[in-house]
C-alpha cells in the first residue's frame, strides 16, 4: 500500500510541475496584454522518496506559483452556485490563469484551449473535446459571468469581484458597460443576471 502512495504521489507532482511550467512559460506569449507578471510565491514539493535503510525519505524540490489572485465577490456565490461541470471548471480555470486582474480582460484562442486541456489532465478531470470547451465558452457569455469583447477577447463580470476600491470598481463596471450597448443589450441585465438566467443554459 506504502509503496502504492508513493507512486502515485510522485506521479502527481511532476504532472502538477509540468503545467505550471507549461503555464509560467505562457505568459510571456500572452496576447492583448491580459496577463500580469507578478512576483512568484516560492513552495517546497516532494519530488521523490529515497529509501535509506528501509526508511523512506522524501526528496525535496522548489515550486514556483503565480502569486496573481482574483479576490470573488459574495455576489459570485450567486454565479457560482448555479454552474456545474465545464462552466464552473473552464471559468475557474480563466480566473486563476488567463485573467488579467487589472482590467480583468481574458485571452482566448487555440492556445488557451490547449492549456485548458492540459489543466483537466493535470487535475484529472474528464477530458473535454475541442467543441465542448467552445461551447462552456459561450455558456459562459450566455450566463453572463463574462462578456465577449471583440475576437478571441472577453471580460469577466466585475460583479464577481472583490478587493478593489470603489474607483477602480465603477471604471471595471463602466467598461462592461459599454460592450452591452455596443451589443444593443440591457446594462443592468448583463450585470446583474436573474436566477432564472443563469439556470436557463444546460
Amino acid at each position: 500500500m506504502k509503496v502504492s502512495l508513493l507512486k502515485t504521489s510522485k506521479y502527481m507532482v511532476e504532472k502538477i510541475n509540468a503545467y505550471q511550467k507549461e503555464i509560467n512559460d505562457s505568459i510571456n506569449d500572452t496576447k492583448y496584454d491580459t496577463k500580469t507578471t507578478n512576483k512568484n510565491l516560492n513552495y517546497k514539493v516532494i519530488k521523490n522518496y529515497n529509501d535509506v535503510g528501509g526508511v523512506i525519505i522524501p526528496v525535496y524540490d522548489s515550486l514556483n506559483l503565480s502569486s496573481k489572485s482574483i479576490r470573488l465577490s459574495l455576489e459570485s456565490i450567486c454565479f457560482l452556485v448555479h454552474l456545474n461541470g465545464h462552466n464552473k471548471n473552464l471559468l475557474l480555470f480563466l480566473m486563476t490563469f488567463q485573467t488579467n486582474s487589472e482590467n480583468l480582460l481574458i485571452n482566448w484562442d487555440s492556445s488557451i484551449i490547449n492549456q485548458y486541456l492540459k489543466f483537466c489532465e493535470t487535475t484529472e478531470l474528464e477530458i473535454p473535446t475541442i467543441g465542448v470547451i467552445k461551447e462552456t465558452i459561450k455558456k459562459l457569455a450566455a450566463k453572463k459571468v463574462i462578456t465577449n469583447v471583440k475576437k478571441r477577447l472577453y471580460m469577466l463580470n466585475p460583479i464577481l469581484v472583490s478587493g478593489i476600491n470603489v474607483e477602480k470598481k465603477n471604471k471595471l463596471l463602466n467598461e462592461y458597460s459599454k460592450y452591452a450597448l455596443k451589443k444593443k443589450k440591457d446594462t443592468h441585465e448583463e450585470l446583474f443576471p436573474t436566477i432564472y438566467n443563469l439556470k436557463g443554459v444546460k
